[in-house]
């Protein structure tokens, strides 16, 4: 459990974090525990994730879909963005900011929320690019047959659906069967924003 140990660091020499965001927390963000195990700031890690998918070259490199991103002034200070995210559930959750508008660059309050693992896979898998097949479906041989096959992953377990002729036919599986989970994870959630958003996913 991290634990906010003041520090008499100077914080005006304290290098920029990417570049940009001014670390000016009043307590050591990470240090070894009496058992040697490193604990850092859940705050900090959130929030030089965000400042590394903004401005991190080599991140854009490894994801490309990151370049572009944009960040909320007020958040290049650590504290700023520490706290607005005290007033979020973001215990056990991930940070995004496409669930709200689609395809959006900018990590803003008003575009970012927290949410759970399994919602952040069912995004992850929109994001990916799936060649040649639609989203939910690939291509397998048995016996020298092709089938195409369509796959769905519920809480963080791909699990296959079925085998079929057409890809048509196994997307239309695929969909059914993400419609569903996306009903079930809406039911669960207690964020209005999150549920009116899960309504309107396709």
């Amino acid at each position: 459990m991290f634990v906010e140990h003041p520090t008499v660091i100077n914080k005006n020499r304290r290098r920029l974090v990417y570049g940009v965001g001014t670390n000016d927390a009043d307590y050591l963000i990470s240090y070894k525990d009496v058992n040697g195990v490193k604990q850092r700031c859940p705050y900090y890690s959130v929030w030089s994730g965000v400042l590394e998918r903004c401005f991190s070259a080599r991140r854009h490199a490894s994801q490309p879909s990151y370049k572009g991103c944009t960040l909320h002034e007020p958040w290049k200070s650590f504290s700023n963005f520490k706290d607005w995210m005290k007033t979020q559930e973001w215990e056990n959750k991930h940070i995004d900011k496409d669930l709200l508008s689609w395809e959006n660059k900018h990590y803003s309050p008003n575009t970012c929320l927290f949410i759970t693992p399994a919602l952040n896979n069912l995004l992850c898998l929109r994001r990916n690019h799936r060649g040649d097949t639609p989203l939910g479906v690939s291509r397998t041989s048995i016996n020298k047959y092709e089938y195409f096959v369509a796959s769905c992953s519920f809480y963080g377990k791909q699990k296959r659906l079925g085998y079929f002729k057409t890809s048509e036919e196994a997307q239309e599986v695929y969909q059914h069967a993400k419609m569903n989970y996306i009903k079930e994870l809406a039911q669960a959630e207690t964020d209005p924003r999150i549920r009116h958003a899960l309504e309107n996913l396709h």
